[in-house]
């Protein structure tokens, strides 16, 4: 555990930002030391798994990473529950946690890092509708954290010299797979779509909430694609002509997102029927 702590309390001078998206990773070589520390304290006798996670995360958390390499989360996950408490005053758990990140582990396990998924950990077990401090359970967390674009963020639009599409810009795609896949998951294994958070939100009042944001954004994109279309009509010239026709194309196919998320909001409120209103 010595070395675990003296890795975590350096773990800062491992930090660079990852081209051409520019997250704030660790190094190759912080990511091995990092994992090595870990596997090595979990290897001791009587060695304490919670307290080996909340001092990675802790250290990831204090060094600002966008992202935590798998084969970090490979040493991690396979020791702890979803239940694990990480911040006992925030009563936060393993799977908050995970979905609390930019960037959180697949639901699938991928060949590469197969002991890394969400759904190896549900299935070790878990206790549905574990709430926080602020009354969150694992899939308002979710829910929230998808609507808000948080999770799997949109990239800065000054990289966009950078990429060969500019609609890889956006990761929509992304956040409705998640949310869908997660959200699935979450619901089928017992979490509520009915249960207030602290503020009295329900996870099936955020996907409510959810698509009137999508809503918004819609109109937005059908605004702006009438423009583009206008554009292209007025313009002189196929320079002028292509990039307006370019900007059309990107409403189209951002509308299109919106549409699937709408969908996939509105599928997972079908998941469990709402409760019928108490009587007067």
């Amino acid at each position: 555990m010595e070395r675990l702590q003296e890795v975590c309390a350096s773990s800062q001078k491992y930090r660079k930002k990852e081209p051409p998206l520019m997250n704030v990773v660790y190094s190759e070589e912080g990511n091995e030391e990092v994992a090595a520390a870990a596997r090595a304290a979990l290897s001791q006798p009587g060695a304490d798994p919670a307290a080996v996670y909340r001092l990675v995360i802790g250290a990831a958390r204090r060094d600002g990473l966008d992202r935590i390499h798998p084969c970090i989360d490979a040493v991690l996950l396979p020791s702890v529950s979803a239940d694990t408490i990480v911040d006992a005053d925030k009563r936060e758990t393993v799977l908050h946690e995970l979905l609390s990140r930019q960037h959180p582990p697949p639901l699938a396990a991928q060949a590469e890092h197969p002991q890394v998924s969400l759904q190896a950990l549900l299935d070790r077990g878990a206790t549905p509708d574990l709430q926080d401090a602020s009354g969150n359970t694992a899939l308002h967390l979710l829910v929230v954290r998808v609507a808000k674009e948080k999770a799997f963020p949109d990239l800065d639009p000054r990289l966009v010299m950078q990429l060969s599409d500019p609609d890889q810009l956006y990761r929509d795609d992304e956040r409705i797979d998640f949310l869908e896949g997660v959200g699935t998951a979450l619901v089928r294994a017992g979490w509520s779509l009915d249960l207030p958070n602290a503020k009295g939100r329900t996870p099936r009042r955020l996907l409510q909430l959810s698509h009137h944001i999508a809503e918004a954004k819609r109109e937005a994109l059908r605004r702006s694609l009438e423009h583009s279309i206008e554009l292209a009509a007025d313009m002189a010239g196929p320079g002028a002509r292509n990039e307006a026709d370019g900007l059309r194309l990107q409403n189209q196919r951002q509308l299109e997102r919106v549409d699937r998320m709408q969908a996939v909001l509105a599928r997972l409120q079908g998941l469990a029927p709402q409760p019928a209103a108490a009587p007067a």
